[in-house]
C-alpha cells in the first residue's frame, strides 16, 4: 500500500532481526535510509546490527552518518569510541572519548572507558587519573576500583591496590570475587596471615565452595602449616571430587614428603582424568614414580611434562634428577643447566649449581664440561 513508509520498513526490519534473519533486516534498514538518509533510528539500529555481526567497519560508517543527524552527537561519538576500542584502535578511541568529555565532563561512563583505553595504551598514570574521577555514587565505581587495583598491583604498589579493593568492597561487602582479588594482593605482598584471614571470611560466606577451601589450603601450606593445609585440600576434594587442582596439590604434597605414595599416585591420576594435558599434573605423577624408585616411569612422565610446559625450571630439574638416578649424567647435566637458565628463585639456583658441580665431579671435570 505504501512502499515508501519509513515506519513500516522499520517494523519489517526489526521483525526480521527477531526472526534471526539479519541479511533481510539489513535490506529493510537500507531501504529506510534510501527513502530518508537522515533517519536516525534506522542508522542507529543498522549500526547495532553490524556490531552484532562483528562488522565494525560498517558500524563505524553508520555511526559517522548518524553523528551528523543525531540530536545527541556525544552519545554517538561515545559509541564510535567504543567501536575503536573494540577494534584495538586505542588512539582514535581516546580521541573520541576526550571529545565527548569536552562537552560532557561529568559523563563518568566515558571516564571509565577512557581509563580502559589508556590502560590498553600502557599510559597507567592517565588511566589512574580517569578512574579516580569516578565517584562512588555511579554505576562504574566498583569496576573502576578493580581497574585501579590492577594498575597499582602491576606497579607493585600493593597498599594502594588493597585500598582500591577495599573501597570496592565497601560497596559490595559480601562480594567474594573482590575478596579473592584482595587475597591475591596480600599474597604478592607476602602478608600471608591477612590473606588467610580474608580467605576464612570467604569460606564463612560460602562454606560449600571447594575453590575457597583450595585457596586456604594452599595458603596454609605456604606458611608451613602443612597438616591444616592438607585438611583443607581434603575438604575441597570432598566438596568437588573433580577439583583437579586440589587432587594434584594433595598428591604432590604427599610425593614431596615421600609419604602415602600410593594414595598420591591415585589422586594425581584422578586429576589427569579431568585435565589430561596439564604438564604440572604430569610432573607430579613423574615425581611420585621418582619417590617410589621407579625411575624409568619417572623419566617417561617427566619428559612428557617438560615437552608440555617447556619453560618450568622445577619440572626440568625433576627430569635431571631422574636422569641422574638412571646414570644418564650428561642428560642430567643438560637439564640442570636448562633449569638454571630459567630459574628465578635464588634457593633453586643455589641448589642447581650444587647439583651441576656434583655432576662435574662424578663425570670428571673435562667430560662434564663437554656434556654441559
Amino acid at each position: 500500500l505504501n512502499p515508501q513508509s519509513e515506519l513500516v520498513l522499520l517494523d519489517l526490519a526489526m521483525l526480521r532481526e527477531i526472526e534471526g534473519k539479519p541479511k533481510q533486516a539489513e535490506e529493510y534498514y537500507n531501504k529506510v535510509i534510501q527513502v530518508n538518509p537522515n533517519n536516525p533510528q534506522a542508522l542507529k539500529l543498522l549500526a547495532q546490527l553490524h556490531v552484532g555481526q562483528k562488522n565494525f567497519e560498517s558500524a563505524l560508517t553508520d555511526l559517522k552518518k548518524l553523528e551528523g543527524v543525531e540530536t545527541n552527537p556525544a552519545d554517538t561519538r561515545m559509541k564510535i569510541g567504543l567501536l575503536y576500542l573494540e577494534r584495538g584502535d586505542y588512539e582514535r578511541a581516546a580521541t573520541e572519548f576526550n571529545l565527548v568529555l569536552g562537552s560532557e565532563p561529568d559523563n563518568y561512563r566515558v571516564h571509565y572507558y577512557l581509563g580502559t583505553t589508556y590502560t590498553e595504551l600502557g599510559e597507567s598514570d592517565k588511566a589512574i587519573a580517569e578512574y579516580n574521577k569516578i565517584p562512588d555514587s555511579t554505576d562504574h565505581y566498583v569496576e573502576s576500583r578493580l581497574q585501579l587495583a590492577y594498575l597499582y598491583d602491576k606497579a607493585n604498589k600493593y597498599d594502594e591496590a588493597i585500598a582500591a579493593l577495599n573501597d570496592a568492597l565497601k560497596q559490595k561487602p559480601d562480594d567474594t570475587e573482590i575478596m579473592g582479588f584482595i587475597v591475591g594482593v596480600y599474597q604478592e605482598k607476602k602478608d600471608y596471615p591477612t590473606a588467610i584471614d580474608m580467605t576464612r571470611k570467604m569460606i564463612a560466606l560460602n562454606p560449600k565452595s571447594d575453590k575457597f577451601h583450595f585457596m586456604l589450603g594452599a595458603l596454609l601450606d605456604e606458611t608451613k602449616q602443612r597438616e591444616a593445609g592438607v585438611s583443607e585440600m581434603k575438604k575441597a576434594i570432598e566438596l568437588n571430587p573433580q577439583n583437579a587442582q586440589a587432587l594434584n596439590y594433595l598428591g604432590y604434597t604427599y610425593a614431596e614428603s615421600g609419604k602415602n605414595l600410593d594414595e598420591a599416585e591415585s589422586l594425581i591420576k584422578r586429576a589427569l582424568t579431568v585435565e589430561p594435558e596439564d604438564g604440572f599434573y604430569v610432573d607430579s605423577l613423574g615425581w611420585v614414580y621418582y619417590q617410589k624408585g621407579d625411575y624409568k616411569k619417572a623419566v617417561e612422565e617427566l619428559e612428557r611434562a617438560v615437552n608440555i610446559t617447556n619453560n618450568d625450571p622445577t619440572i626440568t630439574e625433576h627430569l635431571g634428577d631422574a636422569y641422574r638416578k638412571m646414570g644418564k649424567l650428561k642428560e642430567a647435566s643438560r637439564q640442570y643447566d636448562d633449569a638454571l637458565k630459567k630459574s628465578q628463585e635464588s634457593d633453586q639456583q643455589s641448589r642447581l649449581k650444587d647439583k651441576i658441580q656434583d655432576l662435574r665431579t662424578a663425570m670428571g671435570g673435562g667430560a662434564a664440561s663437554a656434556g654441559h
